[in-house]
């Protein structure tokens, strides 16, 4: 995925002036477009000062004379000119226990603080808030699960009973507010419950992926100084049963650090999991007691959760995540970037372990509302590749977040688009790395969707660069595109081959660089362990993603 940075004013901007602001090229007037684009280029290395009175303007000439498709643009320079104003209006979506007049702190560039002061429960957002509301008896989850011939679907209330019970058993083993508490279980909705109670109470959750083996949990444990784990007594993988107890029991083994408490969500007709006396206990029995417990607020720049990289590329990063700006901009993007109305079906084929299934399976739609698909089974063999489309239609799903790594399994055993059927359900499809455009014209063709690439990471927790289509974009981008901006990200930029190093030269011979303002809406810069990122990481850092802008501003990938 492509990182974003704050990049160096470069020596010549002869050739950089090829790469514009990422505005949209959903207007219908190019020329006006342009005139914006090329206004914005020359003040771009002004002082902030200059540049905020240039945006002021754009903005008022663009209130008067756009009409609603450039509803993105106009979005976009609000939120780099009028910042504070534009997310304190978007915060006033959620509710909160405390709020302050200062919306941003940035004493401390790159490290800035979002909604510093306020204080919030997440929980109570995604849950309680809807049920105060009158909405406890929709639907909000449907646990699809084809590997234990299962599904149920959830509404509010029923999830929000089920939280509270097992945040008050967390309370009772002792776990607090700022306490850690890893979660290392499969695709079921109690994954969902566990990552709530933990916020519920304030405590910090950190999923791990449940294809990592014990060594890797051991060293999230140990890291993160857990006091607590919550797992799922088995997953099932190629129609096999894994023991997950006995992997987190070989964890805690070898860990440096011991939980004091395991909680076992054992799992109906699978076999009976180990036992630690004095140390586990059962889920089942937990819930049982239908105990309660109140949310606790916590600082909105207090961390949600930890979620550490998957350490490919080196050591595993423990990425921190600040809970206020995260929960306001995942409920900004439901509709605005993915343009998801509340109600609508929502399908994020990913895993609970990545920072996907953290954003888009959990947070995000229970936060706007949006009904979400939990699926446990495979792309092609549980049992077939028309698993997915019967998915789709018996929910009606609106929107969907997958993969091209899906789509191109799903066309080497279905060339002929057969597997699609009678499939009638219109659905928009969001990918999480670039798609090629074999892929994407298949997709399109065989799904009758839209495909829309978008670009972020770990780090980020959000989109950086994506079609927005809450935002009228257009939902048929230039071949490769991953979309503009996202409103919130700024001085997104590409070097000119003359401009890097010819060892570190793509084939492309372009690098996006740019800074996120919003770090603290994704990351807070600093790792649990206390070490702040490198203030160089955010002021220059190549992407290691070959990438150009077009003269629309569209960010085209070309790896």
């Amino acid at each position: 995925m492509l990182m974003f940075h704050r990049a160096l004013k470069p020596a010549s901007t002869t050739k950089l002036n090829r790469a514009v602001l990422c505005l949209s090229f959903c207007s219908q007037s190019a020329g006006k477009q342009l005139i914006a684009e090329t206004h914005y280029r020359q003040v771009r290395h002004r002082n902030a000062d200059v540049k905020a009175n240039v945006r002021n303007a754009e903005i008022a000439k663009s209130d008067a004379t756009t009409s609603e498709e450039d509803v993105y643009l106009k979005t976009y320079l609000k939120s780099l000119s009028r910042r504070e104003e534009y997310w304190k209006d978007l915060a006033s979506a959620l509710v909160w226990d405390e709020k302050k007049d200062k919306v941003l702190d940035d004493t401390d560039s790159p490290f800035t603080k979002w909604f510093s002061g306020w204080k919030i429960n997440v929980c109570y957002n995604a849950l309680d808030r809807h049920c105060d509301e009158g909405r406890g008896g929709e639907i909000i989850l449907h646990h699809e699960s084809p590997v234990t011939n299962s599904r149920c679907s959830l509404t509010y209330d029923e999830i929000l009973r089920e939280v509270k019970a097992f945040a008050a058993h967390l309370s009772n083993l002792g776990v607090k507010k700022g306490d850690r508490v890893i979660i290392y279980m499969p695709m079921i909705p109690q994954a969902v419950t566990a990552m709530l109670a933990c916020a519920r109470i304030g405590a910090i959750h950190s999923v791990v992926f449940g294809g990592f083996a014990a060594k890797e949990l051991a060293t999230r444990i140990s890291h993160a100084k857990a006091v607590a784990v919550i797992c799922g007594s088995h997953g099932i993988e190629r129609g096999r049963e894994v023991d997950y107890k006995k992997i987190v029991d070989d964890a805690i083994n070898t860990a440096t650090n011991k939980p004091k408490h395991v909680v076992v969500f054992q799992r109906p007709e699978m076999s009976r999991s180990s036992w630690t006396s004095g140390r586990d206990s059962d889920w089942h029995e937990a819930v049982a007691a239908g105990k309660s417990v109140d949310c606790v607020p916590i600082d909105a720049m207090d961390p949600l959760y930890i979620l550490y990289t998957s350490g490919t590329t080196g050591t595993p990063k423990a990425v921190v995540r600040p809970a206020g700006g995260y929960a306001v901009a995942l409920h900004w993007s439901m509709y605005n970037v993915y343009g998801m109305k509340p109600g609508e079906i929502w399908w994020s084929a990913s895993d609970f372990g990545w920072v996907v299934g953290h954003s888009y399976i959990c947070y995000a739609p229970l936060l706007h509302g949006n009904p979400s698909v939990i699926y446990e089974g495979k792309v092609t063999d549980t049992p077939d590749g028309s698993s997915y489309f019967r998915l789709i239609e018996r929910y009606k799903v609106k929107g969907m977040f997958t993969t091209p790594t899906a789509m191109r399994a799903l066309r080497q055993v279905d060339p002929e688009e057969n597997l699609a059927g009678s499939m009638t359900s219109k659905v928009t499809l969001h990918c999480g790395e670039h798609c090629d455009e074999g892929t994407k014209a298949w997709t399109k063709e065989t799904f009758n969707a839209a495909v829309l690439d978008n670009w972020w990471q770990t780090e980020t927790g959000w989109p950086i660069t994506s079609t927005c289509s809450g935002l009228g974009s257009n939902l048929d981008p230039p071949p490769h595109s991953s979309g503009h901006a996202v409103p919130g990200y700024d001085e997104a930029r590409c070097l000119p081959t003359e401009a890097i190093p010819v060892q570190q030269r793509t084939p492309s011979g372009f690098q996006i660089f740019g800074r996120e303002l919003l770090a603290s809406h994704g990351s807070g810069g600093e790792g649990w362990d206390g070490q702040r990122t490198p203030d160089s990481h955010w002021k220059r850092t190549r992407t290691g993603d070959p990438t150009r802008v077009d003269r629309r501003g569209a960010t085209l990938a070309r790896y």
